[in-house]
């Protein structure tokens, strides 16, 4: 049984690092809408990508599924899952 020591390292170090473009755009965030009342902002997608590219970078044959990209399922037995920044439209009106 696999411990994942090495997948909880990636995320954690992922959360921090989008945690920083997240404060870094708090009280001057500007958004755009997807859809109607479903807005994004620039914290939403860099911080996603950020995110993303630690995986892809460390995990090459796990899929992504990410809120503001389309999602990247191969068929593979392990999927991460990512929202950054849950709560887009309170973040917005900060």
């Amino acid at each position: 049984m696999s411990s994942y020591i090495k997948e909880f390292e990636i995320a954690k170090k992922a959360a921090f690092k989008a945690a920083g473009v997240i404060k870094k755009y708090f009280s001057k965030t500007k958004y755009s809408l997807k859809s109607r009342a479903n807005p994004v902002t620039k914290a939403d997608i860099e911080s996603e990508n950020i995110i993303k590219n630690l995986i892809i970078k460390n995990f090459k044959e796990d899929s992504i599924i990410s809120e503001e990209s389309d999602m990247n399922i191969k068929d593979k037995k392990r999927v991460w899952l990512i929202d950054p920044l849950d709560g887009t439209v309170n973040y917005a009106h900060s």
